[in-house]
């Protein structure tokens, strides 16, 4: 998972949420597109354990996983955030971010 995380650009001890939204609504955060044939999913990587999912994505308009504690338990949350993707009505979300 190190190497993972060094690739992606990611700590793998760090705080995660797999999340259905604009990429460029993230953009402040570190995160990795995951792309699934139901819409691509951002791993987004919380600034610091500390921070709640609520304060690192207000304002953002997505569908969100519960938050993970490692890299490791990450690809659980995607999967939730795939299933999310598939719900969404194709064409887009409430503001045309869906990407398939």
């Amino acid at each position: 998972m190190r190497d993972a995380g060094r690739v992606l650009g990611l700590d793998p001890s760090g705080a995660f949420v797999a999340a259905v939204a604009d990429p460029s609504a993230v953009a402040a955060l570190r995160w990795h597109r995951h792309e699934s044939p139901s819409g691509d999913v951002l791993a987004v990587q919380l600034p610091t354990c500390a921070v709640t999912v609520e304060d690192a994505l207000a304002g953002v308009p997505c569908g969100v996983s519960p938050r993970v504690t490692s890299l490791a338990r990450l690809p659980h949350a995607v999967r939730l955030g795939a299933a999310t993707a598939r719900a969404l009505p194709a064409g887009g979300g409430p503001s045309g971010w869906r990407t398939s």
